[in-house]
């Protein structure tokens, strides 16, 4: 095999490595984010949920009113 040859044989190889190596941490990243969003969602149904349990006592603390709670605390979770 001659030297310029095997030079582009191993450049193609470090190559093909370098686009495996971006796809991976792209889906990496994107599995990140999922889970970042996931749990966001998680702790914003907790807070309502919270929420829709508080005493009429605390909610006038916080300056709302018992329908309000509720409906905060009926809203979807991604809303």
């Amino acid at each position: 095999m001659s030297i310029k040859k095997h030079a582009d044989t191993a450049m193609s190889a470090r190559s093909g490595k370098d686009q495996t190596a971006r796809a991976i941490a792209a889906v990496a990243r994107a599995i990140s984010q999922c889970w970042r969003v996931l749990c966001h969602w998680a702790e914003r149904r907790r807070q309502r949920r919270h929420l829709g349990a508080l005493e009429d006592h605390l909610l006038k603390d916080i300056g709302i009113t018992r329908a309000q709670a509720r409906r905060e605390a009926r809203r979807w979770f991604f809303e």
